[in-house]
C-alpha cells in the first residue's frame, strides 16, 4: 500500500515537469532533461495513464530564408511585366497599339490621331485600326469609358480614311452599314463617311453611291441600328455637305442607268436638283435622260441656265464682273462645258420644241438651247425660230429680260439667220418702227437689245483688263491697240477699249480646249467729236451689204456674212450713236460720238 502511494505522488510530479516544458522552451531556455522515472515501464507506455497536455498558443514557425542561385553570365532576368511603351507618338508600331489598347492607355487616341497625319498606308495599319474598333478588354466602365470609346472611334475613322488601302474602306463601309457595333453609332455612320468622301477617289466614289443605292434592310431584332430610310437621309446630309462633283456625277449616273429604291430614288433626286455648283455636271446628265420626268426637267431647267451663264462667264471672260462672282472655280469648269454644252443635250431640247405649240410653251428651254456654243444646237435652233417667227419672240424676250441670262455670242447669227430666211428683204434703209410692232420688228429690237448688252458687256471686261495692268505697274494703255479686223476704226479715231476673245491676236481671252468648234470676238470702242454724216459714210463703205437701222439716238450698221469657203459664218454690227438720245445738232456740226464695232466669228451652221 505504501508503495502504489509513492508511485502516484511521482507520477503527479512528473505531469507538473511535462506542463512547465513549453513555458521554458518559450521563454529561449532549453527544457531540463527528464529525471529518470522508476517505477513499471507500462505506466509510462500506456496512453490511457499517460497523456501529455496540449501547447498554449503556439507560435508559428519561422519562415525558411532561401536564397536564389546568382544568375549565369549572358542571361538576362526575365520580367513578368510588359516593356513600357515608347514616349515618341510616332515611333509606335503595330503592336504598341494592340498593348495599349489592352492596357486602355490615354495616350491611345492622340497615337491614332497622329496616325491620321502620317498615314503608313498599309494593309497591316488598316488591319490594326479595325482591331482598335473592337471593345477593350480592361473593363472601365462609366460615362467616362463611353465617350473615350467614341472619341476612339472618331480617330480610328479619320485614320482609316487617310489609309487609302482596301481593307481600310471595307471597313468603314461596314461602319456605315451598322455592321460593326460601335459606342455612337449615328456619329460613327456620319464620321465614317466622311472619311470616304475625303479620299475623293473614283473608288471611294462607288463605295459610296453603292451604299446610297444598296442599303440593307433593317433586322427587326437590331434595335440599335437605324432604320434604312433614316440612315439614308443622314448619309444625304453629309453628301449634301461634302460630296465633291465627281460623286454627284456618279449618282445621276447611277439614277439613270438602274433604278434604285423608291425611296432612295427620290431623296437622291432631290439632293441632286439642288441650287448648288457642285451639281451641275449631275443635273445635265439627269434633263437628257429617259427617265427623268416633266415635273424634274422643269425643276432642272432653271438650274441649267444659271450653270450655262456660269460656264459662259468664264469662257468669255466676264467671271470678275459679275456683282456675285462665279460659284464654280475657273479650274473645274472644263468638266460641267462637257457635260453642259454635249451634242446630247443639244439633241433632247430639240425634241422639245418639235413638240412646242408656242414659244410660250418652254421659253426656258428655248433660252437653254441659245446658252451652248456648239454649230449643231445653233442649226436645230435656227429651225426653231423659223417655225415660231409668226408669233414673235415675246414669251422668250420677257424671260431673258427677266432673267437677264447670258446667251451665247454665236446667238446674234442665229437670229439674223432666222430673219433673213423668213423676211427675204434687203432694204437700204428701214425707219423707225410703228407703235404697233410687227413680229419682224419685235425680232429686230431684241437682236438690236443683246448687241448692246454685249457691247457693254465686252466694254466692262475691256476696262477691267486695263485696271488689271495699271493695278499689277503696266500700261493700261497696253491692251488698247486697234485690232486687226474686218471692220477698222476710222483713221483719226480714238479707240479706248479693246475686247479680244479666241484668235491669234496678243492678249485674246482664249477659250479652253472642250469643243472645236470656232469662236471668236472682237470688240473695239471709239469716242470722238465728228460729223456723223461723214463717219456714217466711212462705215457704210467698210460694211457692205449692211442692213441700216435709224435709232433714237443714232444708226446701227448689221451683216452676216458666211464664208463658205473658210466653212466660217461672221455677225458684224456697228453702232454709232450720241451720248443724249433725241438730241441731234445741226447738219453739218461735230457732235460727240461713239462708234462700237462686235465682231463675232463662229463655224458654219451643220447639224
Amino acid at each position: 500500500m505504501k508503495t502504489l502511494k509513492i508511485q502516484c505522488v511521482m507520477q503527479r510530479r512528473w505531469v507538473v515537469v511535462l506542463g512547465l516544458m513549453p513555458l521554458a522552451a518559450g521563454c529561449g531556455s532549453e527544457p531540463p532533461e527528464p529525471a529518470p522515472i522508476s517505477g513499471p515501464a507500462a505506466l509510462r507506455d500506456d496512453p490511457d495513464v499517460y497523456k501529455p497536455p496540449p501547447a498554449r498558443n503556439p507560435l508559428p514557425p519561422k519562415p525558411r530564408k532561401v536564397i536564389a542561385p546568382p544568375p549565369l553570365p549572358g542571361v538576362k532576368k526575365k520580367s513578368d511585366a510588359p516593356p513600357p511603351l515608347p514616349a515618341d507618338l510616332d515611333r509606335w508600331t503595330e503592336q504598341d497599339f494592340a498593348q495599349a489598347r489592352a492596357r486602355d492607355d490615354r495616350r491611345l487616341v492622340a497615337a491614332v490621331q497622329r496616325r491620321a497625319e502620317n498615314p503608313r498606308g498599309t494593309a497591316e495599319e488598316a488591319a490594326m485600326l479595325a482591331a482598335l474598333l473592337q471593345p477593350s478588354a480592361a473593363g472601365k466602365a462609366g460615362a467616362a469609358a463611353r465617350l473615350s470609346q467614341a472619341t476612339l472611334v472618331c480617330a480610328v475613322t479619320a485614320a482609316l480614311g487617310a489609309n487609302r488601302t482596301t481593307a481600310a474602306r471595307q471597313t468603314l463601309v461596314q461602319l456605315v452599314r451598322g455592321e460593326i457595333p460601335v459606342t455612337g453609332r449615328q456619329a460613327a455612320e456620319a464620321d465614317a463617311l466622311r472619311a470616304l468622301l475625303r479620299q475623293d477617289s473614283p473608288e471611294s466614289d462607288r463605295a459610296v453611291v453603292r451604299l446610297l443605292t444598296d442599303l440593307p434592310p433593317q433586322n427587326p431584332f437590331e434595335l440599335q441600328r437605324q432604320p434604312p430610310d433614316v440612315l439614308r437621309k443622314n448619309l444625304v446630309d453629309v453628301v449634301r455637305a461634302d460630296g465633291s462633283a465627281r460623286l454627284r456625277t456618279e449618282l445621276a449616273q447611277a439614277l439613270t442607268e438602274r433604278s434604285p429604291p423608291v425611296a432612295a430614288g427620290s431623296v437622291l433626286r432631290s439632293l441632286l436638283c439642288e441650287s448648288h455648283p457642285l451639281n451641275r455636271e449631275a443635273q445635265a446628265i439627269l434633263y437628257r435622260s429617259e427617265l427623268s420626268d416633266v415635273k424634274t426637267r422643269a425643276a432642272l431647267e432653271k438650274q441649267l441656265l444659271l450653270a450655262s451663264r456660269e460656264a459662259l462667264e468664264l469662257l468669255l471672260g466676264f467671271a470678275d464682273l459679275s456683282p456675285d462672282g462665279p460659284a464654280l472655280p475657273a479650274r473645274g469648269y472644263s468638266a460641267l462645258c462637257s457635260a453642259l454644252w454635249d451634242p446630247r443635250l443639244a439633241g433632247v431640247l430639240d425634241l422639245q420644241h418639235q413638240a412646242l405649240a408656242t414659244l410660250a410653251d418652254r421659253p426656258g428651254s428655248v433660252l437653254l438651247a441659245a446658252s451652248i456654243p456648239r454649230s449643231g444646237m445653233r442649226a436645230k435652233l435656227t429651225k426653231t425660230l423659223c417655225r415660231h417667227w409668226a408669233e414673235g419672240p415675246r414669251a422668250v424676250r420677257t424671260a431673258w429680260l427677266k432673267d437677264r441670262g447670258l446667251v451665247e455670242p454665236g446667238f446674234l447669227a442665229v437670229l439674223k439667220s432666222a430673219e433673213r430666211t423668213n423676211c427675204r428683204k434687203h432694204s437700204a434703209v428701214r425707219p423707225v418702227a410703228p407703235q404697233k410692232k410687227t413680229p419682224e420688228q419685235e425680232w429686230n429690237q431684241w437682236t438690236e437689245e443683246l448687241v448692246r448688252y454685249f457691247c457693254r458687256r465686252c466694254h466692262r471686261a475691256a476696262l477691267a483688263r486695263s485696271a488689271a495692268a495699271y493695278r499689277a505697274g503696266g500700261d493700261p494703255k497696253s491692251g488698247v491697240r486697234p485690232a486687226e479686223g474686218p471692220v477698222p476704226p476710222h483713221p483719226d479715231s480714238n479707240v479706248t477699249a479693246v475686247y479680244r476673245c479666241g484668235g491669234s491676236e496678243a492678249g485674246a481671252n482664249r477659250p479652253p480646249e472642250f469643243t472645236d468648234e470656232p469662236l471668236r470676238i472682237l470688240y473695239l470702242r471709239t469716242e470722238d467729236r465728228k460729223r456723223l454724216p461723214s463717219l456714217l459714210a466711212y462705215y457704210r463703205r467698210q460694211v457692205q451689204r449692211c442692213t441700216e437701222h435709224v435709232l433714237p439716238d443714232g444708226y446701227w450698221l448689221d451683216a452676216l456674212v458666211e464664208a463658205k469657203d473658210e466653212g466660217r459664218l461672221r455677225s458684224i454690227d456697228v453702232l454709232l450713236t450720241r451720248p443724249r438720245a433725241g438730241l441731234s445738232p445741226p447738219a453739218g456740226e461735230a457732235q460727240e460720238l461713239t462708234v462700237e464695232i462686235l465682231f463675232v466669228e463662229t463655224g458654219t451652221f451643220h447639224e
